[in-house]
C-alpha cells in the first residue's frame, strides 16, 4: 500500500507538467492586448480624426461670412381721445 501511495503522489505531481489551463502569454502580446484596450489611447486616437476632419478651410473661419439683420416697427397712432366733463354735484 505504502508503494501505491508513492506512485501515486509521482504520477499526479508530473502531471501538472504536461496540463497547463492557460497558454503562455509573450510579453510583446501583453502589451499589445493592454494598449488596444487602454481607454484613454482609444479616447486620443479618436481625438486626432476628429482634428483631422476639422483642419479643413471650412472649419477655420478664413472663408466670408454673410450676415442679415431685419427690423421693423409699427405705430398705430390713429386714436381719437374723447375727454367727457362731468358736473359733480353742487356745479
Amino acid at each position: 500500500m505504502k508503494n501505491y501511495k508513492y506512485y501515486f503522489t509521482v504520477l499526479f505531481s508530473c502531471a501538472g507538467l504536461w496540463i497547463s489551463a492557460q497558454e503562455k502569454l509573450l510579453k510583446d502580446e501583453a502589451v499589445e492586448i493592454a494598449l488596444k484596450n487602454n481607454y484613454d489611447i482609444q479616447v486620443s486616437s479618436n481625438n486626432m480624426k476628429i482634428a483631422e476632419n476639422n483642419a479643413s478651410i471650412y472649419n477655420s473661419n478664413y472663408l466670408p461670412t454673410l450676415g442679415v439683420n431685419a427690423g421693423a416697427n409699427y405705430n398705430d397712432n390713429n386714436n381719437k381721445t374723447a375727454f367727457f366733463y362731468s358736473a359733480g354735484p353742487g356745479k
